[in-house]
């Protein structure tokens, strides 16, 4: 059973004019980020395509691995349909298949957001016969999909885990469904005035919502700009306006090491060197940075300064607790500050050397100060984080 998401009558802040602005914002970032190489075109060509064409691609290979034609022939229960789903979640690069790496989910260590499926798996028993059930009917049309939404998000199933949750039904049909990581998109919905709340609010209502605003806006950026647009491409738009880098005043990104800086991203960098040096000063007594002997740190100020850019360019994800992490001037509340991100030392009774530094958000920093080690203070979020699923299983 198929159902329309285009037909469904639910209110929607999207207009003409969000659209508009939101699109002015999307191409000067566009513009900035290619450089030489230029800007937005259309969606399948250029450094949008570059840097968001992965879904379509990971689609592509996630529904290969599905091998959906003999799923009739399989029992639930049997581990089968389950083995497949993992296969399709954990695709690892190789460049000699011409294959990227999963990046629509996170699905590598710590921070696997398909755990509960790893768990249901490795337990077996009636859980593993419902959950592959749930999966069969799904991908094979046999139910409603709001009752199978409603069915995989409780708590004895996989939760509210809208990643999770979002990226399976992406794999139904790109045509229809997308995944959620519901930090950027909320951002970029709040920037072209379609407000919608969808951290915390996983269920088959919210994504239906959120699934007619991203048509709808595909529509309109059809109709300004004589492109075609798909569901995912709204998705790219909204994600890129919510969640890349942005020009600073000059309108100007610059480029370092392949790392887009910005003023925000400057900010944070600049904050973090001088947080280092500072307490590298304070700990030594001394005005001077270089101080192997006591492993304060075992670089200049100018490696110091490289060796935080390198780590910035690796991403935005805290490595202690896998959130998405902001930079200065960024956080829109009180709350978002928390999230800005902060230079960590993995073994707190090392100083600042290289092998030793990670970004992690600030209040992770904080709690974790020099009480824990680095790996006792993921094995104690891993506890939270199991009392957290088994009691509230709320996660974003």
């Amino acid at each position: 059973m198929v159902e329309d998401l285009a037909k469904m009558e639910r209110p929607s802040s999207v207009t003409a004019a969000g659209v508009a602005g939101g699109f002015e914002i999307f191409r000067a970032i566009l513009e900035a980020y290619g450089g030489a190489a230029g800007g937005f075109t259309d969606f399948h060509s250029g450094v949008i395509d570059r840097e968001e064409g992965y879904k379509a691609r990971n689609h592509e290979v996630a529904r290969e691995r599905l091998a959906l034609a003999d799923w009739d022939d399989l029992s639930p229960g049997s581990g089968k349909i389950v083995a497949r789903l993992v296969d399709a979640i954990e695709i690892r690069e190789d460049k000699a298949k011409g294959i990227i790496q999963n990046n629509v989910l996170t699905w590598w260590p710590p921070n696997l957001a398909h755990r509960r499926v790893l768990d249901i798996r490795d337990e077996g028993g009636a859980r593993l016969a419902e959950l592959e059930r749930e999966l069969r009917d799904l991908y094979l049309d046999r139910r409603p999909e709001a009752e199978i939404f409603g069915d995989l998000s409780q708590k004895e199933m996989l939760g509210r885990n809208y990643p999770l949750l979002g990226y399976i039904f992406f794999l139904k049909d790109i045509d229809r469904f997308v995944p959620v990581t519901p930090n950027g998109l909320q951002r970029g919905l709040v920037e072209i005035g379609a407000e919608l709340s969808l951290i915390g609010r996983a269920s088959w209502d919210n994504y239906s919502a959120f699934l007619l605003r991203l048509s709808e806006i595909a529509e309109e950026l059809a109709r300004q700009t004589g492109l075609e647009v798909r569901l995912i491409d709204a998705h790219s738009f909204v994600w890129v306006i919510g969640s890349w880098e942005r020009p600073d005043a000059a309108g100007r990104i610059l480029h370092r090491g392949g790392a887009i800086l910005t003023a925000s991203r400057v900010k944070a960098h600049r904050r973090m060197v001088i947080t280092i040096q500072n307490t590298v000063k304070n700990a030594s007594g001394q005005q001077e940075l270089r101080r192997i002997k006591n492993k304060i740190t075992d670089m200049t100020d100018a490696e110091l300064e490289a060796h935080i850019d390198e780590l910035m360019v690796e991403g935005r994800i805290c490595k202690l607790t896998g959130c998405e992490m902001f930079y200065d001037g960024e956080p829109r509340s009180a709350f978002e500050k928390h999230f800005l991100v902060s230079a960590d030392r993995i073994d707190s009774d090392i100083g600042y050397v290289r092998g030793n530094i990670q970004l992690v958000c600030q209040f992770a920093n904080f709690f974790k100060g020099h009480r824990y080690s680095d790996a006792v203070f993921k094995e104690l979020l891993e506890s939270v984080r199991s009392v957290s699923r088994e009691a509230t299983d709320d996660e974003s």
